[in-house]
């Protein structure tokens, strides 16, 4: 039985050989016994038994191809001790650099504090100047 005959009968139930192998199977189960009672012979359910069959089983081999790489690439990181190296090295320097980071904060708020107060100043001696003027009492809008 070639692919073109077993998606002409399969289209019936919205199905195709690629999506056979995708569907549980009570579901097969229960296209297999309609297609039986409607007269379909047993050679041809048999192969389509057979495609499906084969179709799940180089599905799962072409997953085990894919995932052999990945698990493969796991184990070998494991083995390289620069992995581990790299890993403890994380370890003991995740202090310093909470440490680092708290330092940042606390230099950028004291620039910004700084640049505050001497734009502050260049303010109030433009305003003793009368070069600006305050929009309201107490405001920072000139």
């Amino acid at each position: 039985m070639n692919e073109k005959n077993a998606n002409k009968w399969l289209s019936e139930y919205r199905l195709n050989i690629d999506k056979i192998s995708k569907i549980n199977t009570n579901e097969w189960y229960n296209i297999m016994t309609n297609l039986h009672k409607k007269g379909v012979g047993k050679n041809l359910l048999l192969n389509a038994n057979l495609m499906r069959g084969s179709k799940i089983y180089n599905n799962k081999l072409l997953n085990i191809f894919h995932q052999t790489p990945i698990k493969l690439n796991k184990i070998l990181n494991h083995l390289n001790p620069n992995f581990y190296i790299q890993k403890v090295t994380k370890k003991l320097l995740a202090p310093i650099e909470k440490q680092i980071i708290t330092i940042k904060q606390k230099v950028i708020s004291k620039i910004t504090d700084k640049t505050k107060k001497i734009l502050s100043k260049f303010e109030t001696k433009a305003i003793k100047k009368g070069q600006l003027l305050p929009f309201a009492y107490g405001s920072d809008v000139f």
